[in-house]
This record gives structure tokens, C-alpha cells and sequence, in this order.
């Protein structure tokens, strides 16, 4: 008896401890990858929208289908990215990833009062007073810091119908997302 407990508890353990390391490592190692492949879907500096729905479902797994995507993959080792987007009057939302999968920075329509996006991300570190956020809005726009030179921009936006999808596609295509001609509004 004291034998079948024994190997009981130690199945039991030897579970637990492989579902802790699957549960800690395995969606970082998803991240990563789901990051890398964006990256390498589409040009450097150049906004990208995901019209067709089978690159869309190569490039981002379990993608919903009511949302329309625009990504671009950048490098600012040389010169920062200049990000500018007319939005869509339906919620829309623009995220920052670093290669690591790490979530450097996130919007969504409820956060700004304007139907305009514009942003700046330069390498470096954020020259900030403690708390304070890295973002702040110059020129009408925001300046990101990170640290990584590069990542990837990851615009959607919801889609309702036909029609819908039709204007956001537009909208996403009208995105701008390219070297910036200057630094001096970053200050």
C-alpha cells in the first residue's frame, strides 16, 4: 500500500510541475513566435494591411474574424518611426510589440478623443520623473521610448459586416508608417 501511495504522489508532483513549466514558458515561447512571424510577413518601416484571410490566418493564429489588421514591422536603430492613422469610426485598437512579445505600449478608441492616431518610436530610454508615463504628447502626437530597435505595429480595427470591413481596410490602408523626416518634435 505504502508503495501505490508513493508513486501516486510522486505522479501527482511530476504533473504539477510539468503543467507549471508548460503554463509559464509556452505562451512566452508563442509571443516570440507569433511576434518573429509578423515581423517577417511583410517590409520593414511599411504599414501592411491583412486583407486576404488565409495570410491573415498564417500570420496571426486564432484571429477573429470581425476585425480588420494592419501590421507593421519596424526597425529604429537609425532613425525613429513616425506612426499616423485616420481611424474608423468603430473600435479600433493599435499595439506595440518588441520582439520578445512584450506589450511595449497600447491604445484604443476609448482612450482618445480624436479620430487621429499619430506617434513617434525612438530607441532609448524614456527621460522621465519616476511614475510618470513614457508617452507623452507632443505636437499632437505621442513619443513612445523603448529600448529595443526593433518591433512591430499591430493596428485593428472592428468589422460588423461587408461593408464595414470594406471602410476599415481603407482606413488601415490609408496608415502611415515610415522613418521619421525628424526628431526635434521628440525632444
Amino acid at each position: 500500500m505504502r508503495r501505490f501511495i508513493f508513486w501516486s504522489l510522486a505522479i501527482v508532483l511530476l504533473a504539477a510541475a510539468a503543467h507549471i513549466v508548460t503554463s509559464v514558458f509556452f505562451p512566452r515561447l508563442e509571443r516570440e513566435d507569433t511576434v518573429a512571424q509578423l515581423m517577417g510577413a511583410t517590409k520593414l518601416n511599411t504599414i501592411t494591411v491583412l486583407e486576404d484571410e488565409d495570410k491573415l490566418k498564417t500570420v496571426l493564429r486564432g484571429v477573429p474574424t470581425d476585425m480588420a489588421f494592419a501590421i507593421c514591422p519596424y526597425d529604429i536603430s537609425e532613425k525613429p518611426i513616425s506612426i499616423s492613422a485616420p481611424l474608423p469610426g468603430t473600435y479600433w485598437a493599435i499595439s506595440i510589440f518588441e520582439p520578445s512579445g512584450h506589450n511595449i505600449y497600447t491604445l484604443n478608441d476609448t482612450q482618445v478623443g480624436t479620430d487621429h492616431f499619430a506617434a513617434l518610436i525612438m530607441q532609448g530610454e524614456a527621460k522621465t520623473a519616476a511614475g510618470e508615463d513614457t508617452s507623452k504628447r507632443r505636437g499632437g502626437g505621442i513619443v513612445i521610448h523603448t529600448t529595443q530597435p526593433r518591433g512591430v505595429v499591430v493596428i485593428r480595427a472592428f468589422v460588423d459586416d461587408r461593408a464595414s470591413r470594406k471602410n476599415a481596410l481603407a482606413s488601415l490602408a490609408s496608415t502611415e508608417c515610415k522613418p521619421a523626416l525628424s526628431t526635434a518634435s521628440a525632444g
